[in-house]
């Protein structure tokens, strides 16, 4: 990340970053041949800061973020359906 003041007298800011973040999961598909978990995203941010008047400022975000990924298997369990092998997964 980097940032900084964009004028002298520091009523401007900046704020850049990113972030990249990927895995190839932890259940392989033996079938296809490949992760069936997979996970790939990469994000990139910005942000821009003015000090209007003493009482005012002006704020401006923005984020861009592409992702990629296989089979989410995350499915909450209860002690009634711990058994319960035919729940659907989300």
């Amino acid at each position: 990340m980097v940032s900084g003041a964009l004028n002298d007298d520091s009523s401007a800011f900046f704020r850049v970053g990113g972030y990249t973040k990927n895995s190839d999961g932890l259940i392989d598909n033996v079938f296809l041949d490949e992760p069936a978990d997979y996970f790939s995203e990469d994000s990139v941010f910005a942000q821009l800061e003015f000090d209007l008047t003493d009482d005012t400022s002006l704020n401006l975000r923005g984020r861009y973020t592409t992702s990629d990924a296989g089979f989410a298997y995350y499915q909450g369990v209860t002690e009634d359906s711990a058994e319960d092998f035919d729940i659907g997964t989300s």
